[in-house]
């Protein structure tokens, strides 16, 4: 029995020894787990924002395109007579409002229009309109030609 004994107290004795050994190793190792979660949890937060800013982009494009399509099968679908009365409709309607500091414009040389679409798509402030874009302090543009 005394045998029994002394095995039982040196596995304990060894126990203790091992847990005092490794006391402060848990605490470490949660507080790296931590931190490699907290960077986890930061990467997708910020891949959450670019892509709510991306679809926002993709959504005002969208509705830059369907405007103008809209435009040009109007303009072609009705008398040449009313087709300043339909072009201010559009300069004021609710999708060019809805962009962020939008504007419509038209031009006509001869049988040939040009419509051009400016919105400030990263909210900048831009005043300036060169379209194609040249520079970042451009409003964003799209442009469209046809012919009546």
């Amino acid at each position: 029995m005394s045998h029994y004994r002394y095995g039982q107290n040196r596995f304990i004795a060894l126990t203790r020894r091992m847990l005092n050994k490794n006391r402060g190793e848990t605490l470490i190792e949660v507080l790296v787990a931590s931190l490699i979660i907290s960077i986890g949890v930061l990467g997708a937060a910020g891949m959450q924002v670019a892509t709510l800013k991306n679809l926002s982009i993709s959504d005002n494009r969208g509705r830059v395109v369907m405007l103008v399509e809209n435009l040009t099968e109007n303009i072609k679908a009705i008398p040449a007579a009313d087709h300043a009365a339909l072009i201010t409709q559009y300069q004021l309607s609710q999708d060019i409002s809805d962009l962020p500091r939008g504007s419509l414009g038209v031009s006509k040389a001869g049988v040939i229009y040009t419509v051009t679409v400016r919105w400030d798509e990263d909210l900048s402030g831009s005043n300036t309109g060169n379209c194609p874009v040249s520079t970042s302090a451009d409003l964003d543009c799209y442009e469209a030609t046809f012919s009546e």
